[in-house]
């Protein structure tokens, strides 16, 4: 599992927060020196972590009344959106056929760690915020996206090129707006969980 505590640029975060201090582990494995977090957040990251495990970790890791904050970014489709998105697919299928190949989801599609948090046993209060945005690219700023995505690392690389040029010619000189939504969840760790 990708570990919760992991950053590509440590030295970003290390600017940024200079006091904190900062571990690469696997979170799974990880036992730091004393608990008692008032906070642990995670983002974009948590559907990597170990499910048996992960919400009676965190409710150990954290003091009681502490927060747990997971973010989750979804690709979604709006009214009117760019039907750039729709017209990909043709792209997907033709390189990197899978059942998995769709639209975006609309906002309305996209769940939420509610339930799951309630339902561990571990955390109660559980808020949930829906913070929508739209980022433009460019052709070549879309592919440098694509870079970043997991299957497009993992995948064979000559396939991924060829379903990069097909995107990169789709998109031409234009430019594309992406519609993300940001689902945030909170909950409290109960007083006598752990």
């Amino acid at each position: 599992a990708e570990p919760l505590t992991h950053t590509h640029d440590d030295g970003l975060a290390r600017r940024n927060a200079p006091q904190a201090t900062l571990v690469v582990a696997d979170f799974e494995t990880w036992e730091p020196e004393s608990a008692g977090f008032d906070a642990i957040a995670s983002f974009s990251a948590f559907h990597w972590l170990d499910p048996k495990m992960r919400y009676a970790k965190i409710a150990r890791l954290l003091r009681p009344g502490g927060a747990l904050a997971v973010v989750g970014v979804d690709h979604v489709r709006v009214p009117g959106g760019d039907p750039i998105w729709e017209e990909m697919q043709e792209d997907y299928d033709a390189v990197v056929p899978s059942s998995d190949n769709g639209p975006p989801p609309s906002v309305d599609e996209v769940g939420d760690l509610r339930a799951e948090l309630e339902g561990s046993g571990h955390f109660h209060d559980v808020e949930v915020r829906r913070y929508p945005w739209d980022v433009v690219y460019t052709g070549d700023e879309w592919i440098d996206v694509m870079r970043t995505y997991s299957p497009n690392i993992a995948g064979d690389k000559e396939v991924i090129e060829e379903l990069y040029r097909r995107i990169r010619a789709r998109i031409g000189v234009r430019t594309v707006t992406k519609h993300y939504l940001a689902t945030l969840t909170v909950g409290r760790r109960l007083l006598d969980s752990a």
